[in-house]
């Protein structure tokens, strides 16, 4: 036998007895119906895979009462700054996600161009999606597409229609993300828990966070959540382009990756490549972070998380309980040379520093020091400058997760479309 027969039959025992990765999930997808299905127990019947094991279902949606959901905010930092994202769908081994049509019928366009749409109630104001939820091609990724409808025709209902219609006029009205669901699954605001998760906004720094509309797939009603305009941007190839988000994770005795549990870090661009942060709308609007790859990031064994048990014990207490090496402050005897502050470290003083991870232990001697961290990994950029590429692990996941608040202001939601607005 030939040495390299010998090392395809060891290597037959198993991808780990050559030390070979493992192979590749099956590309998966998973939408809001999907969860709830899972929640149920009706994933079997209705052929949903579990979820992978890496994703909680609690940070997804949760079920205040049976039968009623709603979806789960999620704190992040953005290049420094706080802010919050709600997840809807979710894909596995999915190496590219594809904008989609979608179809608004108007009456025509004014000298300035703008698009007349049809009053509220009128059918024809309702948008027409061109892919459905159970479809592989399903993304909730769209392409606005203004339609003019000709005088005296019948509402169109599904993108055949349209089609078969023959020559009508057609003008692209931009991006705009918006998750389908069944008309029947009952999906309420989140609430704000800021106990569990104190790192997020406050009420009046978070935007509408469930915009419901109904509008027609194949003919048929459908409902969407509208999470408005200009969030992505895809590609010559209609390739929806990704935005990395990092989860800091750390290894226990054992060697066993686990995730700190805090707020996750946003990306600006590919690794590495030194590109300029995401864009924003003039009135500070992001114009990014409707879709993301997950990264595992591998911190070294001196980083610690930021919680106070005095001030957020059930923050804190969460962290201890999955293993996360915490950080707390040593003394909460306030010496930041403000007379009128009083004596003692504040609630208020400490939340804009809950969830991050420094490798400084100095930094919780004192709020001084504190404040005075030298490296908190709250960036893309701080996360590269401080450690070394090997630390970061791209996964196979990619998520659904549309900002709510971004950089301590209300995600403005006035420029959806929806029911003829």
């Amino acid at each position: 036998m030939t040495r390299v027969s010998i090392a395809l039959v060891v290597c037959g025992l198993g991808a780990g007895a050559c030390g070979l990765p493992a192979p590749p999930a099956p590309a998966r997808l998973w939408t809001l119906d999907d969860y709830v299905a899972l929640y149920e127990g009706r994933g079997g019947a209705e052929k949903v895979p579990p979820l992978p094991t890496t994703v909680l279902p609690e940070r997804l949606l949760a079920e205040p009462n049976p039968g009623q959901y709603q979806l789960v905010m999620s704190p992040t930092f953005e290049e420094g700054y706080a802010a919050a994202y709600l997840t809807t769908d979710l894909w596995q081994s999915f190496n590219e996600i594809w904008v989609q049509p979608l179809y608004i019928q108007v009456t025509g366009w004014n000298a300035a161009g703008v698009p007349q749409l049809f009053p509220a109630g009128d059918p024809r104001s309702q948008p027409i999606f061109s892919v459905g939820p159970k479809s592989r091609f399903y993304s909730p990724y769209w392409e606005i597409l203004y339609v003019k409808v000709p005088d005296g025709a019948p509402p169109y209902t599904s993108w055949r229609e349209i089609a078969d219609a023959g020559s009508l006029e057609v003008r692209a009205g931009g991006a705009l993300t918006a998750s389908l669901l069944s008309a029947d699954l009952i999906i309420m605001p989140p609430v704000n828990d800021r106990d569990r998760f104190p790192d997020l906004p406050s009420p009046e720094q978070i935007g509408p966070t469930v915009v419901r509309g109904t509008g027609y797939l194949d003919g048929a009603p459908i409902d969407y959540l509208n999470f408005g305009m200009g969030a992505f941007q895809w590609d010559a190839d209609r390739v929806v382009q990704e935005v990395p988000l990092f989860d800091m994770v750390f290894r226990d005795d054992a060697g066993t990756v686990h995730s700190f549990g805090g707020p996750k870090v946003g990306g600006s661009g590919p690794l590495f490549t030194g590109r300029l942060p995401q864009p924003t709308s003039s009135s500070g609007q992001p114009r990014y972070g409707a879709y993301w790859r997950l990264y595992n990031v591998e911190m070294p064994s001196t980083a610690r998380i930021f919680a106070s048990e005095t001030y957020f014990k059930t923050f804190h207490d969460a962290l201890v309980a999955g293993g996360a090496p915490v950080g707390d402050l040593q003394s909460l005897v306030y010496d930041g040379g403000d007379p009128q502050h009083g004596p003692t470290v504040l609630a208020d003083d400490l939340r804009p520093f809950l969830g991050l991870v420094t490798t400084h232990a100095e930094c919780f001697a004192s709020f001084k020091t504190l404040r005075g961290c030298a490296v908190w990994f709250s960036s893309q950029t701080e996360l590269e400058d401080e450690l070394d590429v090997t630390a970061f692990h791209k996964t196979d996941l990619t998520v659904t997760c549309p900002f709510v608040s971004y950089r301590g202001s209300p995600v403005d939601a006035s420029s959806m479309i929806a029911g003829g607005q």
